[in-house]
């Protein structure tokens, strides 16, 4: 099986889900319940990778630029 990510504007949300739902062959996966399930240490984790990707996304926007860069170089700033 292949998973995507979509992203819906708020006010669209309810009739995509309504949609995605009536197909038989899709599975949602909620994220929510997916972090709830998380130990205290993973949360942790989780949320300092999902905080370092909105400062990039920040920055990113601030120069008006957006480069690809190697998994090594993101992985090195983790250290």
């Amino acid at each position: 099986m292949k998973q995507i990510t979509v992203s819906v504007p708020d006010h669209r949300l309810p009739f995509f889900m309504e949609l995605v739902n009536a197909l038989d062959f899709a599975q949602i996966v909620n994220q929510e319940e997916l972090e709830g399930t998380l130990t205290d240490a993973q949360k942790k984790a989780w949320e300092d990778v999902k905080a370092g990707f909105e400062e990039e996304g920040q920055e990113e926007d601030e120069e008006d630029k957006s480069q690809a860069r190697p998994v090594e170089t993101l992985l090195n700033g983790l250290d």
